[in-house]
């Protein structure tokens, strides 16, 4: 009997979210941490509130790049057999336009999930681009 497995590598810019109820009296916390923002506050002034919201999303949130797949493998295993997989990140790999127009790599910390599909990750990790 065979087992296929996909090995697929994800690089995720990561993201810390408290898991807590959503809805409050009057305000819905968009982001989950437990405090009502300028953003999330609808008598705010619109350009507050656009302010506000921009300020707190992160590159990859601003650019919807969440999630980027960088490489995957088909592998056939039988009960028991392992295989190495190996998968080489590039900077061109990590590059994003930037206001300018420009390809640059921006600094922060990247995680790298691996599993059979994006549903079954089996391995994280971690790196920083500084």
């Amino acid at each position: 009997m065979k087992t296929f497995i996909t090995a697929a590598l994800c690089l995720i810019a990561l993201q810390a979210h408290a898991d807590n109820n959503i809805y409050h009296n009057g305000w819905i916390d968009f982001n989950k941490n437990g405090v009502k923002d300028v953003y999330e506050d609808s008598r705010s002034d619109i350009d507050d509130r656009i302010k506000d919201l921009l300020g707190q999303m992160t590159v990859e949130e601003k650019t919807c790049q969440m999630a980027t797949l960088y490489g995957f493998d088909r592998i056939n295993l039988r009960p028991g057999e392992s295989r190495t997989v190996k998968f080489t990140i590039l900077p061109e790999d990590l590059e994003i336009l930037d206001r300018d127009m420009h390809w640059t790599v921006e600094p922060g910390e990247f995680e790298v999930r691996i599993g059979s599909s994006s549903a079954d990750i089996r391995i994280k990790d971690s790196f920083t681009v500084i």
